[in-house]
């Protein structure tokens, strides 16, 4: 793939077609074929790593899904209180390229809540606040080459 992107040229090799769907019944890492995703305690959190959220624990519901995004997904992200917002359009107000925008994935939760968009912004519904006695860090890892 090459995409021309405002200020530069980006030439990708095409991955394999297969969809990432994961299932997460429990905390640990699991790894798909586009990186590497932990949900630990939050005693266990580097805060070092480039795509890492400390949310509210007793807000997450198992089993989660991980997943890629789809056309007509919605979410409230962070800020948002009480309104939703398409990430389709999210992605275009981040100036995301088509190939980062193929690799995107959502974790949702066991109601269908899109509660993380990977590497990007967790949701309203899983930020912690000061009455918050259970914290889970959630982290992103990229397989670099």
């Amino acid at each position: 793939s090459i995409i021309l992107n405002r200020n530069y040229i980006r030439i990708e090799t095409k991955e394999d077609s297969h969809p990432t769907y994961l299932v997460i019944d429990k905390e640990g890492s699991y790894q798909t074929s586009l990186g590497q995703l932990s949900i630990e305690p939050y005693k266990d959190c580097s805060t070092h790593a480039e795509f890492e959220e400390i949310v509210d624990g007793l807000k997450i519901t198992f089993p989660l899904i991980l997943r890629k995004w789809k056309q007509g997904d919605k979410w409230q992200a962070l800020g948002m209180k009480g309104r939703h917002k398409k990430i389709s359009d999210y992605l275009i107000d981040q100036k995301v390229d088509r190939i980062s925008k193929n690799k995107v994935l959502v974790l949702e939760d066991a109601s269908g809540n899109i509660l993380w968009l990977v590497g990007h912004r967790i949701s309203e519904l899983i930020k912690t606040s000061g009455t918050t006695k259970s914290k889970l860090c959630l982290r992103w890892k990229i397989p670099r080459l």
